[in-house]
């Protein structure tokens, strides 16, 4: 029998693949750049994401800190004179003639202060290290301490009176001391030594041995004086830091407060809270002035320090209160 040649040759099985070495290594390749690009698209992303955490935690500490700061600026020289039997209100007058000799200041403050001691008359002293910055040539930012006090209330009829922690201060016994709050910036070591805005009250109702962290991440807490010095009750231009009063706290209309706080944690992503710097208190102007003033804690950070290199988020805000000084000597 004649066979074809066609029959015998051979016939490859068209269902049998295979890759060469070359074809496997750029598969590899394009896998690898795919790889590289959706991790770094996952980075970028999760870093972006946490910079706007940071932002918002920021904002967040920065508007429950003013509203804590400025509650307590308006709580300073509180007295329901209209309490039967109540003569705490005259205990404000700073004139000792005008006040049976007993005087207690509705507003203390410490400019730059590196340590505070919340029941010193003038809360000088060293029983709390206070949170300072360094430029590495031995100068320091600190902040600012603001000190309040106030009477409580009778809750029968009116508003209860709560301290700095939220302790209700209840109503005086007659010709007894006011209560007393005091802010200020510290590291927290329950936080990693996080600068944070501590609260201290010697409210017998509250917890009087231990100052309580409140927000976390101020960095920077500055603060300027109003006097009127025309009796105007407004404070006629003439802001200035707690050690350059000049007349005394019976004139103080208002009080200027400036925060600088600072997110949780690092980012590479550039945004406008994170890329500025350095930030003046009170605007640049004032920042000519302020270390001659000797306020340099105004200028965050120090005077030709360098700026913060941990990539944190940041942002400044101010604010001015109006401080109701019920003038009891007038």
């Amino acid at each position: 029998m004649k066979i074809s040649s066609r029959q015998i040759s051979y016939q490859p099985n068209r269902f049998q693949l295979g890759i060469s070495l070359v074809e496997l290594m750029v598969a590899m390749a394009i896998g690898l750049v795919v790889a590289l690009v959706a991790a770094a698209f996952y980075l970028n992303a999760s870093n972006t994401q946490r910079t706007q955490s940071d932002v918002v935690q920021v904002n967040e500490n920065l508007r429950f800190a003013f509203d804590l700061v400025t509650r307590e600026i308006r709580k300073a020289g509180f007295s329901n004179i209209w309490q039967v039997g109540s003569t705490q209100g005259a205990n404000f007058c700073s004139n000792p003639s005008l006040s049976a000799g007993v005087t207690y200041s509705p507003i203390i403050g410490l400019n730059d202060a590196n340590s505070v001691d919340p029941n010193a008359a003038d809360l000088v002293g060293s029983a709390t290290a206070l949170y300072g910055v360094s430029d590495g040539n031995g100068h320091l930012n600190y902040s600012d301490v603001l000190a309040v006090q106030y009477y409580g209330d009778s809750t029968v009829g009116t508003a209860p009176v709560y301290d700095c922690q939220g302790y209700q201060v209840a109503a005086p016994a007659l010709n007894a001391a006011p209560v007393r709050d005091v802010l200020f910036i510290a590291p927290d070591a329950g936080n990693n030594n996080e600068p944070t805005l501590f609260c201290y009250t010697n409210n017998p109702n509250g917890s009087a041995t231990q100052p309580l962290p409140i927000v976390s991440g101020i960095e920077s807490f500055q603060m300027l004086y109003g006097e009127d010095m025309d009796t105007s009750n407004h404070p006629s231009k003439h802001y200035v830091p707690w050690g350059a009063m000049i007349v005394n706290q019976d004139l103080i209309t208002s009080i200027k407060v400036s925060m600088v706080a600072r997110g949780p944690s690092s980012s590479t992503v550039v945004n406008g809270a994170a890329a500025a710097g350095p930030w003046y208190h009170f605007s640049s102007t004032y920042g000519t002035v302020a270390v001659t003033n000797g306020d340099s804690g105004a200028i965050f950070p120090y005077p030709g320090a360098a700026l913060p290199s941990d990539n944190r988020t940041r942002k400044m805000l101010s604010t001015e209160v109006g401080f109701r000084n019920n003038r009891y000597c007038s």
